[in-house]
């Protein structure tokens, strides 16, 4: 609800006067957010607690949430499986949502991201806001298909199987060893990196290690091999190539998906939920408002909206990729150039229907394609349904010139190539431009983050957004809260259940967001005393896995964000 700033300013000084610079008889700061999805909301929700501010967020859609984005395909309400639905959570569910039959398109998992579920952010918004949420049920298979043969194997198996391709002859003794030590060595590189990888943002990294790129940060920590077991997870993800991506994303959301501290959690309203609920308690929220131009004036920030009164502020946060920033305003030769730098990958989200699956037992993922550093098209295939019912999900990391058509054929060709199943009719397709904001390893390692973290604040203008942490839920919210707490004065004491604890902990560079105290590594299993027995790695993946299905759901997890339960490599 919008609330006119008389009315905000009468409520603030009667009841509790917690915005000091209205008790003070002064205006409240005028803040524009720039895009609705979970970043820009999460700065509005942080700004407002504040108390001081007057905060309006533009949306160019229809919806809040962005990649979040939910859809109900049909009413009903079947137990959700996956999500581990306690009567307690299920209830919660029906109360708030009817517990409808919801499709996210987004994320509908997210890692918690710390060895205490109260200390993840998503977790501690969801818990404020009275969003239901649930831990998901997982475990981790790889399908391998090498030409005519196709082998399911569990993590531990297909990290032995890649140690025996490099060495032939190796016994089973060997590669147990081999195994071993490319898992300790992860954990070793993790540990000395412990500092930034737990960050919440990318700056301060370019004169590290972190800077190179995933497989050359690899290489020179000694574990090659065990990366290359993790890349169907990741590449399948739409993370891009190891090749191409710095080290210093890549291990945030590799530490995490290794803890078995840091499980994953969903939404069985919908990831959408989280971000509609948070929304409901922002003063001044403007869908289908595409903003169209920003310029600074004598007397502030002028914006300009279709369909929306051209408006001043004192302060604008950009919460959109900084491409779009190129086109709503007119930057500094030197800073248009340095934000276009940054470039985005195209993911596709296919609901479709199929025959030939069983889909009464698990849910499976697979990553279709090879992994040469040029090769631009993954395809990861997560399904599942209701006994008896044929509803499936598809991810696909398609490259820049295929078309839609291209993609449904890739989709049904590579379904017959595993399963023998036909896709019989596509339902829903849903194309994301703009995910994962990145920029190239050289750039990183000139510095990019430092260079764009230094324009923050001038003339009033700040940008946050997944570009600057990792497209992981966690990471981004996080970020954004320590953005806000960072950036912006507090005017006044806003209550709030959101305190204690566990928010200065979440806001605090020592805490490891990973999962455990500060400087904790992934929890690696000692050897085993059984000759020829490869270690487990349960423990080091278990959290990069998806969800178990055994009877019916009410979700069908089209997330890009979640990991997958059954990976199958084409060779």
């Amino acid at each position: 609800m919008k609330l006119s700033l008389s009315v905000t300013a009468l409520l603030s000084v009667a009841i509790h006067c917690n915005h000091a610079v209205l008790c003070q008889g002064q205006q409240p700061v005028r803040v524009a957010v720039i895009g609705g999805g979970i970043s820009g909301l999460t700065a509005a929700y942080e700004l407002e607690k504040k108390g001081g501010y007057s905060v309006t967020v533009y949306e160019a859609l229809d919806y809040v949430g962005g990649k979040m984005q939910s859809v109900q395909l049909a009413p009903g309400a079947p137990t959700i499986d996956y999500l581990n639905m306690t009567e307690e959570l299920q209830a919660a569910a029906t109360e708030y949502c009817g517990l409808q039959n919801y499709t996210n398109l987004g994320a509908a998992l997210t890692l918690t991201g710390a060895a205490t579920p109260g200390a993840s952010p998503p977790v501690m918004y969801a818990e404020e806001l009275g969003v239901p949420y649930g831990h998901v049920i997982f475990e981790d298979l790889v399908t391998v298909s090498l030409g005519d043969q196709s082998m399911r194997l569990t993590p531990q198996e297909y990290l032995g199987l890649l140690i025996k391709q490099t060495n032939p002859n190796a016994t089973q003794i060997e590669i147990g060893g081999v195994a071993m030590e490319q898992v300790q060595n992860f954990g070793a590189s993790v540990a000395m990196f412990i500092e930034h990888i737990q960050k919440s943002n990318l700056v301060g990294q370019a004169d590290t290690d972190l800077a190179l790129s995933m497989t050359d940060f690899a290489a020179k920590h000694g574990f090659s091999i065990y990366l290359e077991a993790l890349r169907p997870f990741i590449s399948g993800y739409g993370y891009g190539y190891f090749e191409k991506i710095p080290a210093a994303s890549v291990m945030k959301i590799i530490s995490s998906v290794t803890q078995k501290k840091s499980p994953f959690i969903g939404f069985p309203c919908g990831a959408q939920s989280l971000a509609e609920g948070m929304a409901a308690t922002l003063e001044d929220v403007r869908l289908s408002a595409p903003v169209t131009k920003v310029e600074k004036m004598d007397n502030g920030l002028e914006v300009q909206a279709d369909g929306q009164p051209t408006e001043t502020y004192d302060k604008v946060i950009f919460a959109t990729t900084l491409d779009l920033v190129r086109s709503m305003m007119m930057l500094a030769p030197e800073v248009d150039e340095l934000f276009s730098k940054l470039f985005t990958l195209r993911y596709i989200t296919t609901i479709f229907e199929q025959e030939g699956i069983d889909t009464t037992s698990t849910l499976d993922f697979y990553a279709a394609g090879t992994y040469e550093a040029n090769q631009n098209s993954i395809s990861l295939i997560p399904w599942t349904a209701n006994p008896g019912d044929v509803a499936a999900t598809a991810y696909q990391f398609a490259s820049p010139d295929a078309s839609l058509s291209d993609l449904s054929d890739r989709l049904s060709a590579d379904l017959q190539f595993y399963w023998g199943a036909n896709v019989t009719e596509v339902v829903l397709q849903r194309e994301w431009t703009n995910y994962y904001p990145q920029v190239s390893v050289d750039d990183f390692a000139a510095g990019f983050f430092d260079q764009v973290d230094a324009l923050q604040g001038e003339d009033g203008i700040y940008y946050v957004g997944s570009q600057f942490s990792f497209e992981l839920l966690s990471n981004t919210m996080r970020d954004s809260k320590e953005f806000i707490e960072s950036r912006f004065e507090s005017m006044g004491e806003v209550d709030s259940t959101m305190g204690g604890d566990e928010v200065d902990s979440m806001g605090s560079d020592k805490v490891d967001s990973n999962g455990g105290d500060e400087g904790e590594t992934p929890i690696v299993d000692e050897p085993s005393e059984d000759e020829g027995e490869l270690p487990s790695m349960d423990q080091t993946l278990e959290s990069s896995s998806g969800v178990s299905v055994k009877n019916s759901m009410s979700v069908i997890d089209l997330s890009i964000l979640m990991g997958g339960l059954v990976f199958a490599v084409r060779g």
